[in-house]
């Protein structure tokens, strides 16, 4: 997985610029909050889950207005201990 246990992170604030795609971001989705990569196209926004086991997500619509994109993830910390 990209993010283990006890990983720390570095969230760059959001503040409605372009999405990039295929980056990781932190966001809330129905009073979820989620770390995953995200796409943005026109009327969609694509949710790509990093377990390939799991389908893209795609929101359109009403949906779009439940999301609320917290920031980008920018670092990741591991310790090797």
């Amino acid at each position: 997985p990209f993010i283990l246990d006890k990983d720390k992170l570095v969230v760059e604030s959001y503040d409605g610029e372009q999405i990039i795609d295929n980056r990781p971001y932190l966001f809330c989705y129905k009073d979820e909050i989620f770390i995953k990569r995200l796409a943005k196209n026109v009327d969609q926004l694509m949710i790509i889950p990093e377990n390939k086991n799991y389908d893209v997500r795609k929101l359109t619509g009403k949906q779009l207005e439940e999301v609320n994109i917290i920031g980008q993830i920018v670092g990741l910390m591991r310790d090797f201990r």
